[in-house]
């Protein structure tokens, strides 16, 4: 009863009610440190098998349309910069959807990441919203990479090199009191200059964009290039 208790009253950091996505992954962490407490002979069953779960919306992130990609990313320069706000934000967005990469990804980026050749983009390291620190790792499955790696457009690798010579030496995307970028504040940002041109982020975080990539890339080729 008191797990069951404790798992629906689950808060976020900001205080706000968690999804149901969110809490079964907080119920599973701890059932699995107690199916452990029973192989350790510590408790004699897993209590956290008694708890009734919320049922999950399976629907997932709704993705952007080609139409509001193009509405979010103008081909015109100027145009784009004045949406986003700055060349700053307007090339964090546009390697997100370049890439796919997470946000903490992306803000952990310095000039040594990117590779002009190849268009490419490469690192070990990530942005901890917590803490608002750089950690060294990234986020990854089982058995998955401990790099990540990307390339970006040839209008978003000018983006780029243009914010190399406007930043210098450490992480390309801080505020302008050189604060890391932390996914409360993309969050703020985004939904700031998407109500701006109007389009409805309901269910669409920051992190639509990744999904958007990743159904665009499902679509066009095969499982085995997709991974």
């Amino acid at each position: 009863r008191q797990i069951q208790a404790w798992y629906l009253s689950f808060k976020g950091v900001s205080k706000k009610e968690l999804s149901a996505e969110a809490k079964k992954k907080i119920i599973n962490c701890l059932s699995t440190v107690m199916q452990h407490a029973v192989y350790m002979g510590l408790i004699d069953k897993n209590p956290c098998k008694e708890v009734i779960r919320i049922k999950c919306d399976n629907k997932g992130r709704k993705v952007f349309s080609k139409e509001e990609l193009e509405k979010m990313f103008p081909a015109n320069d100027i145009d784009l910069i004045n949406i986003w706000g700055n060349l700053m934000w307007a090339t964090y967005f546009m390697i997100m959807a370049d890439t796919g990469w997470r946000p903490g990804e992306i803000a952990a980026l310095t000039k040594e990441g990117f590779f002009e050749s190849y268009n490419g983009i490469y690192t070990t390291k990530s942005v901890n919203s917590f803490d608002k620190k750089i950690q060294d790792t990234i986020k990854t499955t089982e058995g998955g990479y401990t790099y990540r790696i990307g390339i970006v457009s040839d209008r978003t690798a000018k983006l780029i090199k243009r914010l190399i010579i406007q930043r210098g030496e450490g992480l390309l995307f801080t505020t302008f009191d050189n604060r890391i970028l932390c996914s409360t504040l993309i969050r703020q940002k985004f939904r700031e200059k998407m109500e701006r041109i109007g389009i409805d982020v309901t269910g669409r975080p920051p992190y639509a964009l990744r999904t958007t990539f990743m159904t665009r890339v499902a679509n066009k080729y095969q499982r085995e290039q997709v991974e």
